[in-house]
């Protein structure tokens, strides 16, 4: 079961605050075009390059087409962009769907950013997954009533490509996807590429999807698709792969339900870089994972240099997990690891 729309609003509450606004950490996928914002380029022409790490066609998870299949791990989908940038947005719908209601309030009233900045991940992930409602497919995000036997399990921002995760029925959204149910009208198929076969719109629509029996992939151009499905396959070197720092951030945090993480190159005046204690660094990741109680959540970072996590550290240890019940750091050189735990239906002390 995936959870109702109201559900999914869970953390999105804890981003009223606006205390955490990331440009700069995003990953942009380019000019612009591809479909997307950014600086550095990127028309999906260079999706079969790489070193070929897994099948390089196949889904090693078991997808054989018709939902039979695990959920693929999200930093699978992860590629750098032109500009060597990436992001990664992750959230499991069936965790968060188990939660209790006691922790819309503790995240929303919240002013500590360890707590605050998986939420706004998942914030920019929610505003992602409307590009479903414009293919007819919104009922995979909905556990109401619904026609579809597809389940998505959970969702993945692979930098500007949506991906839906799960069990799904390939006939029956391809069946959507001919019959113009959504805004954008109908699709065609337009490739087959090892699992995946592409969809984009009969008229003058760029947007395009990938489609197997494990995920459907979804974005404004043909760019962030192919980059995702190239390294979901291994023709294509994913980030955790291509740059040490945002592997490490990855590896950091074992199996959380929630994770907002990027790579970019921090400005050197940090003005179009606002994660706060954060800005200075090149890599991070910010999670959240629930318990029947408390949520822990978790921040790791690098920094270019020792000498910029130096710089740093106070304005860390002074933000981040201000309003925990129990908050650890832990310093390493050139990054850093934080850990903050919070009980359920705690006053924060927020505003």
């Amino acid at each position: 079961m995936v959870p109702s729309i109201s559900r999914r609003h869970l953390v999105q509450g804890g981003c009223t605050a606006a205390l955490v606004a990331l440009a700069g950490c995003l990953g942009g996928d380019g000019d612009g075009t591809d479909g997307s914002p950014g600086n550095g380029g990127g028309n999906g022409s260079d999706d079969s390059g790489g070193n070929g790490t897994d099948d390089g066609g196949g889904n090693e998870n078991g997808g054989d087409g018709n939902g039979e299949a695990s959920v693929r791990p999200y930093p699978e989908y992860v590629a750098t962009d032109d500009a060597g940038e990436a992001t990664a947005i992750y959230a499991d719908f069936v965790a968060i769907e188990a939660v209790s209601d006691e922790f819309d309030d503790l995240i929303s009233d919240s002013e500590d950013p360890l707590l605050l900045l998986p939420a706004r991940g998942t914030n920019l992930l929610l505003n992602s997954s409307l590009s479903l409602e414009g293919l007819g497919l919104g009922e995979l995000l909905d556990s109401g009533e619904t026609q579809l036997e597809s389940e998505v399990q959970a969702v993945t921002l692979a930098s500007q490509a949506f991906v839906a995760m799960g069990s799904l029925q390939t006939g029956e959204i391809e069946t959507v996807l001919r019959s113009a149910a959504g805004q954008l009208g109908s699709f065609e198929q337009s490739a087959e590429r090892g699992p995946y076969t592409f969809y984009q719109p009969a008229g003058d629509e760029t947007t395009t999807v990938a489609l197997s029996g494990t995920d459907i992939l979804v974005a404004d151009s043909a760019g962030p698709v192919e980059r995702a499905t190239a390294a979901a396959t291994g023709s294509r070197t994913r980030a955790a792969d291509a740059v040490d720092g945002f592997g490490w951030v990855l590896d950091a945090v074992d199996d959380p339900d929630v994770a907002f993480a990027g790579h970019a190159s921090p400005s050197e005046d940090g003005t179009d870089n606002s994660t706060g204690a954060l800005s200075g660094s090149s890599s991070f990741i910010a999670t959240h994972t629930f318990d029947s109680d408390r949520v822990t959540a978790e921040v790791a970072a690098v920094y270019p240099s020792a000498d910029a996590l130096d710089g740093a550290t106070g304005s860390l240890e002074a933000t981040l997990g201000s309003e925990a019940d129990d908050v650890s750091f832990e310093f390493d050189t050139d990054r850093v690891s934080v850990t903050g735990t919070y009980q359920a239906g705690a006053d924060t002390g927020g505003e």
